[in-house]
């Protein structure tokens, strides 16, 4: 049986790292596409080539953020298959509102080439778009930005789950909410900082790793949903 290919893109340099590796332990072949922002880069590809298993830095065929059927075809050429598309997201503090607004029609296009390609090529594969909660954004000039892109990436999930499906192409949107990553902790309000969730603690990387490589390689029913990681924070009891 031919190796399972997923294709990661962007993201911050800690998250990509862990969620690859979770990968590359259940033996996929692991392409990444400007892994962790360009300063991280070359870092990151280095270290993740000593995990084992099959990893491939393709960014270079990425001439622009919403143009992806030139790697998508590199890939499925050099590997045979395509079996999911992940596309991270978390904010810095260069993320102001106009670059996070602008994330999202560059996400609809990329969701959309990559479910056009898996349907062309009549591969079943699953598209997971990972983004923030808005309740990572109380008190913060982000909130309302947040809030209307959260909506714009349920929608874009939804409409491309109803285009694909009869393909046999799924998407799925996963919403993350306390992330334990510096890049977080660096924008996070003093309220948010303070807050915990029943669990007792802040999601890590290896929390939306384990929840990742269970959608892209076990989750063979679920499309169209957006799945909720938060520790259980959107119950309310923590007052944001």
């Amino acid at each position: 049986m031919e190796k399972k290919v997923v294709l990661i893109q962007g993201g911050v340099a800690d998250l990509v790292r862990t969620v690859t590796a979770s990968l590359l332990a259940r033996d996929v072949t692991v392409v990444l596409s400007n892994p962790g922002g360009q300063a991280a880069h070359a870092a990151l590809i280095d270290d993740m080539k000593t995990a084992g298993g099959r990893l491939v830095d393709l960014t270079h065929l990425q001439t622009a953020a919403d143009d992806l059927k030139p790697m998508l075809e590199h890939i499925y050429q050099q590997y045979g298959s395509l079996d999911a598309v992940v596309n991270l997201f978390v904010p810095s503090a260069a993320t102001d509102a106009e670059v996070l607004l602008q994330y999202v029609p560059t996400l609809e296009k990329q969701v959309f080439a990559a479910g056009a390609f898996m349907a062309e090529k009549q591969i079943q594969g699953i598209v997971i778009n990972q983004f923030m909660m808005p309740t990572m954004f109380v008190d913060h000039p982000l909130n309302s930005a947040a809030s209307a892109a959260r909506g714009a990436v349920t929608g874009l999930t939804r409409a491309a789950c109803v285009r694909f499906g009869k393909s046999g192409v799924r998407v799925v949107g996963l919403f993350v909410g306390l992330l334990d990553l510096p890049e977080i902790k660096a924008i996070a309000s003093e309220r948010v900082l303070a807050a915990t969730t029943p669990l007792g603690r802040w999601i890590n990387a290896v929390d939306v790793a384990e929840t990742i490589n269970f959608m892209a390689l076990d989750s063979g029913y679920i499309t169209g949903q957006m799945l909720i990681l938060d520790g259980g924070m959107t119950s309310g009891i923590n007052g944001i």
